[in-house]
């Protein structure tokens, strides 16, 4: 298996814009209080079209090139450094990247200037995903990607004040939300494509290597 396929997680593609809408702001920047993040769920749930299901809990450090960034779609603002799952069930899952080339890009906002601002949606189509499951009693190993029109993505959650209090994928069972396709090279089994979602849990965010939590900021 390529070494080379790159994995980033992040917010969503185009497809996932909807609801969403580029809006005209007096602000044009925004940023957050800190350019080391770390992000942590207990569980992801990772679903594929051919019944396969696997939990997995998930950390992930990126980051940001700079804390502030212009409201530009697409803008280039990060990447990843690493993803973890540890021990999962179900099956096994492993992310595949390179770090110097998993960039997060912003793509959007939700709710109102100039304090109103409830999420922010990034996301990174530069992914891969190694499932390895069971099914009928035969071992199944599967290679998933992102594309750019699924790509992967997460909704950084906002309160008034500022503070980022959760990260979320999008709900498992959205249309939009069918992120990872099969690449071609795993058995008939795998199925065409792999959703990822929350269980129940949502992610934490902090300061990596802190408890410190993470405010987003307009400027």
């Amino acid at each position: 298996m390529s070494t080379r396929v790159r994995l980033v997680l992040a917010l969503s593609g185009a497809a996932l814009v909807l609801g969403f809408g580029v809006q005209a702001a007096t602000a044009n920047r925004l940023g957050m209080t800190t350019e080391r993040l770390r992000i942590v769920w207990a569980s992801l749930r990772f679903q594929g079209s051919t019944g396969i299901e696997v939990v997995c809990p998930v950390t992930i450090e990126a980051w940001l090139i700079e804390s502030i960034w212009v409201k530009q779609t697409a803008t280039r603002i990060g990447w990843i450094e690493t993803i973890r799952t540890g021990t999962c069930t179900g099956g096994t899952i492993t992310f595949l990247y390179r770090s110097s080339s998993s960039n997060l890009r912003w793509w959007s906002w939700e709710g109102t200037l100039p304090e109103g601002i409830r999420r922010v949606l990034i996301y990174n189509a530069d992914i891969g995903i190694h499932l390895r499951d069971t099914l009928f009693g035969m071992p199944v190993e599967c290679l998933y990607l992102a594309t750019e029109e699924g790509s992967v993505s997460l909704y950084f959650n906002r309160e008034t004040r500022g503070r980022i209090t959760e990260v979320t994928p999008p709900p498992l069972g959205e249309t939009e939300n069918r992120i990872f396709y099969n690449s071609g090279s795993g058995e008939a089994a795998c199925g065409s494509r792999i959703s990822a979602g929350g269980t129940g849990t949502e992610g934490r965010i902090t300061v990596s290597g802190s408890a410190t939590g993470v405010t987003l900021v307009l400027v």
